[in-house]
């Protein structure tokens, strides 16, 4: 499991695991955050689940790379506000 984002109150993780339906095989994504502040304040909330195969996962990755590879490191932030939403 990879950590994206975690302040101490709120987490944000991805996960990747392979998976089997049948005859075919590939991956499962899911994006899953935790609040401390929930009712449930130790259970992971799922945001984001999908199923994978190789060469989505393989176009996902790149995706990725392309764009940290078009990005400058940003400076590094100890602490994000998520209490509001971003306006639309």
């Amino acid at each position: 499991m990879a950590i994206l984002f975690d302040n101490g109150n709120f987490r944000y993780c991805a996960q990747v695991r392979p998976a089997h339906w049948g005859s075919y095989s590939g991956f499962t994504l899911t994006l899953q955050s935790r609040w401390l502040g929930a009712r449930n304040p130790h259970e992971q909330q799922v945001r984001f689940f999908a199923c994978l195969d190789r060469e989505g996962l393989e176009q996902l990755g790149a995706e990725i790379r392309r764009q940290l590879e078009q990005q400058e490191p940003a400076p590094a932030r100890l602490h994000a506000d998520f209490s509001t939403r971003a306006a639309s």
